[in-house]
């Protein structure tokens, strides 16, 4: 008879291991955004089977605290997710990306963080945030729809 330390976790949890390979995910965007999409990821160079690559560099740069250190301060994209959270998005359609594991997981983390940062505002903002809510106010952040000084249409 095999000691516990000598079964394999899969073995334990189902047999499976976790998959490491791109995942795809949806995010509603409004319809008018998505031809800001294409001119911005044509302007920056990205071919048009390369959305999902253009996704995950919007999101990094989004995200990036040097960037909101010097123009939005201590809340920084936690604020603009919020915010853009708030509105309702009209006319929404379906953008597919394929991303790694990795990226949706660190959008999941923001999500959680923005969610806990609405709970620290006065009154309460109770959100229901998801990896899909922080890639498109991403989306909008990067075609210039959001932003500091700027507000969402």
């Amino acid at each position: 008879m095999k000691a516990k330390m000598d079964v394999p976790a899969s073995t334990v949890f189902g047999g499976r291991k976790a998959s490491r390979e791109a995942v795809q995910i949806s995010v509603n965007v409004p319809k008018a955004v998505q031809q800001g999409m294409r001119i911005d990821m044509t302007t920056r160079g990205y071919g048009l089977k390369e959305k999902s690559r253009w996704m995950e560099n919007t999101f990094r740069a989004f995200t990036d605290p040097e960037y909101w250190h010097n123009v939005g301060g201590e809340a920084g994209w936690r604020r603009v997710v919020v915010d853009s959270e708030c509105i309702r998005v009209i006319e929404p359609v379906k953008e597919w990306f394929k991303l790694e594991p990795i990226v949706i997981e660190d959008a999941l983390a923001c999500a959680i963080e923005c969610a806990y940062y609405g709970l620290k505002q006065e009154p309460r903002l109770v959100l229901d945030l998801s990896a899909s809510s922080v890639l498109r106010t991403a989306i909008l952040w990067r075609i210039g729809q959001i932003g500091p000084g700027k507000t969402a249409r």
